[in-house]
């Protein structure tokens, strides 16, 4: 959301975040004004485990479905209507996953525009179920419900590369598409002594993301470190700012083991990587022509990333399940010896390089608010 906010903001149009309250500090240092507004992920999970009538017995992806598409927007509708009102936007933006934005825009009677991830939209029975769950939130708000939540109402901006798409974003109504620019947070480094370490082997990149949900994993960490501490390669680890390398016992010599390092600074010095499908992960290895292991761990966009890199030929999706010193190995060695998969991921970063930027984006959105929608 942040290359798309700057890009409105540059155009000279006035922007506002509305996010949790754990968010405020990282917006304010992007240079954005913020207001408080829906429940942050600690707040979601505490509330569905009070709500045992509604999540006992359910496995955890369930869980987090009655999280984003009950308990987030809601909340997000009666902390965010009273600020809204007042400051009457012209447009609302939300990410694909984010369902108050299009009731609240609704409510005010201006459009709303979902900015989607760079995955393929999801597939029309999960958009069925949305539906269902969603008319309910309009018909408790006073609204008649519209189609899928009035998520593609308006205009949907398409952040995923067309020969990864799965079906066609046509069906979905009016869709724009916007290259995948991805926001690391402040800028760090990578540090000088790992560079120095990378020359004259081939590097792997690891990494399961920085949400504990995903993230704690020790068995994937392990696995790897044992798969492949005996091949001639560069293996570099990050494992979340909520996990310690130093209690972890990932010890390899090749193996170099950190808690974040920003992918965009790292990724240039990489050949192959391993996540967990998670968008930002995922189409950052791509944009930058590297072929990539999937291990999906239940995201919401996981299992389609990795079925739509494995259609391509840009990687191989590898399941928890199957995970071993053995099949990490074997996965690893063939991506960097059958040269087809590398084919396959620059093919697709050519595609991202010439997907239109957000400068573009921004004309359509001004078009939009000047349109019939606005009135």
């Amino acid at each position: 959301m942040v290359p798309l906010a700057r890009a409105v903001a540059g155009a000279g149009h006035e922007v506002v975040f509305a996010a949790a309250e754990e968010f405020q500090p990282e917006l304010t240092a992007a240079g954005f004004t913020a207001v408080p507004a829906g429940l942050g992920l600690s707040a979601l999970q505490d509330a569905i485990s009070r709500d045992v009538e509604a999540s006992q017995g359910l496995p955890e992806d369930q869980k987090a479905a009655l999280m984003f598409t009950r308990l987030a927007p809601r909340a997000l509708r009666d902390s965010l209507m009273p600020f809204a009102r007042q400051w009457r936007p012209d447009l609302i933006l939300h990410e694909e996953t984010e369902y108050g934005g299009a009731l609240v825009g609704a409510l005010l009677g201006v459009p709303n525009v979902v900015v989607g991830w760079p995955s393929p939209v999801r597939s029309p029975f999960i958009l069925k179920r949305l539906h269902r769950e969603l008319a309910q939130f309009w018909r408790e708000s006073g609204i008649a419900p519209v189609a899928i939540g009035g998520l593609y109402r308006y205009l949907f901006l398409d952040l995923c590369p067309p020969s990864l798409q799965g079906q066609p974003v046509s069906q979905l109504g009016r869709s724009w598409l916007v290259q995948p620019i991805l926001y690391n947070g402040p800028r760090e480094s990578v540090p000088p002594s790992l560079i120095d370490r990378l020359s004259g082997r081939p590097t792997v990149y690891v990494t399961l993301g920085t949400v504990p949900a995903f993230n704690e994993a020790p068995h994937i960490f392990t696995a790897v470190v044992e798969g492949l501490s005996t091949e001639n390669l560069n293996v570099i680890m990050t494992v979340g700012e909520n996990n310690d390398p130093a209690v972890m016992g990932l010890r390899s010599e090749h193996v170099h083991v950190e808690q974040f390092i920003p992918q965009d600074l790292l990724l240039p010095h990489c050949d192959v990587v391993m996540n967990h499908g998670g968008g930002g992960s995922f189409i950052g290895a791509l944009w930058h022509g590297l072929p990539l292991i999937i291990t999906p761990r239940g995201g919401a966009a996981q299992f389609r990333n990795a079925f739509a890199c494995e259609k391509v030929g840009a990687g191989r999706m590898l399941l928890e399940k199957d995970i071993s010193a053995e099949t990490v190995r074997r996965d690893i060695r063939a991506l960097l010896d059958e040269p087809g998969y590398r084919t396959a991921a620059r093919r697709i970063a050519t595609e991202i390089d010439a997907m239109p930027g957000p400068a573009k984006a921004v004309e359509v959105l001004e078009q939009l608010v000047a349109g019939p929608a606005r009135r």
